[in-house]
């Protein structure tokens, strides 16, 4: 589970960055913010996949795997992941 978090948090700030230019309130005015939340969103999903690889059997991985909810949630925050709504 830590893997697969780590990576598809990596794969999502990769294609973020590629893909999605800077906007919002924040970001606009500030794209040096948006670039460095970016490289430590991703940094922090390769951290999660080298950690997974030493610790597969550890229970420090479980609480590693609880605290990489937040740079997953982030960057599905900064655009890595849309919905559309209608109302």
């Amino acid at each position: 589970m830590l893997l697969a978090m780590g990576f598809f948090t990596l794969l999502m700030a990769v294609a973020t960055l590629l893909y999605k230019p800077p906007r919002g309130v924040i970001f606009e005015r500030y794209k040096q913010a948006y670039y460095l939340t970016l490289a430590a969103v991703s940094a922090a999903g390769m951290a999660e996949v080298s950690i997974a690889f030493c610790l597969s059997s550890c229970r420090l991985g479980r609480v590693i795997l609880c605290a990489s909810v937040a740079p997953f949630a982030l960057i599905v925050a900064l655009g890595g992941f849309s919905v559309l709504m209608r109302a």
